[in-house]
């Protein structure tokens, strides 16, 4: 078993803000859920009619990973982001990271997570990621979803 030591695991109200006070904190920024929503430019508008829906969507945040962006922006932080279609490579980036100390930041559809509580596509969700074993990944999610908790590497994939 592979597990980040001294990992905050507290869980807030949205995924990217959730994941964001991981990372942080796991660096010794503690910041508050409404400043990292804040000066991460998290709020917009969007209203979207279209055809295909039965009503419109309204929504009131910035677009997925766009408060990441805009946060590291603001604070002046380095952010590395890797990119793979290959489930195998994406696992030796994570499991590089966790076995070094450090969790990680993953942007992935909600719908494959075993425990998330509503079963619709969304490849926007964002999670961090701070343990594995040969049979579970260890993550944190929204309070929502049970902030700690696991879901099977075969699910992650």
């Amino acid at each position: 078993m592979a597990k980040v030591r001294d990992v905050d695991v507290r869980a807030t109200q949205h995924c990217e803000t959730t994941t964001l006070g991981v990372l942080l904190r796991h660096q010794g920024l503690d910041l508050s859920e409404p400043m990292l929503f804040g000066l991460g430019s998290g709020l917009s508008f969007v209203y979207w009619d279209s055809k295909n829906m039965g009503f419109p969507f309204l929504g009131g945040r910035v677009k997925p990973f766009d408060l990441t962006r805009n946060l590291a922006s603001a604070l002046g932080l380095e952010l590395e982001v890797q990119e793979t279609a290959s489930p195998r490579r994406a696992w030796e980036n994570v499991a590089a990271l966790i076995d070094a100390g450090r969790p990680v930041g993953l942007q992935l559809d909600s719908y494959h997570l075993e425990y998330f509580t509503s079963k619709v596509h969304f490849g926007g969700h964002v999670v961090a990621m701070y343990g594995y074993d040969d049979h579970d990944a260890y993550l944190v999610d929204t309070a929502q979803q049970g902030g700690a908790v696991s879901t099977s590497r075969a699910a992650l994939a």
